[in-house]
């Protein structure tokens, strides 16, 4: 059964960074675009602000996997025990 949790938690995670990852990769692909447009243009200061938006949304996305991830982690661990706590009740 511990295998089985640890199994469920590795794929898991693996989804969720999975999910990190391509969210990223729009973020970097839609602000890298406005940033050229704007260097193309010569306003500097439109493509510093582009760079800024972008890291701030791709903190914010690695924040919000971190605590997904987590949580997803947690209500995994939660119903492998309750599934345990049963076994046991029913022996």
């Amino acid at each position: 059964m511990q295998e089985q949790r640890e199994e469920e938690i590795d794929e898991e995670m693996e989804n969720q960074a999975e999910l990190k990852f391509k969210t990223i990769m729009d973020v970097k692909k839609k602000f890298n675009i406005k940033i050229a447009l704007a260097t193309k243009q010569g306003n500097a200061e439109l493509a510093q602000e582009h760079k800024e938006t972008q890291s701030a949304e791709i903190a914010k996305i690695e924040a919000a996997r971190a605590d997904a991830s987590a949580q997803a982690k947690q209500d995994i661990k939660l119903k492998f025990n309750a599934s345990a706590k049963a076994i046991v009740l029913d022996a």
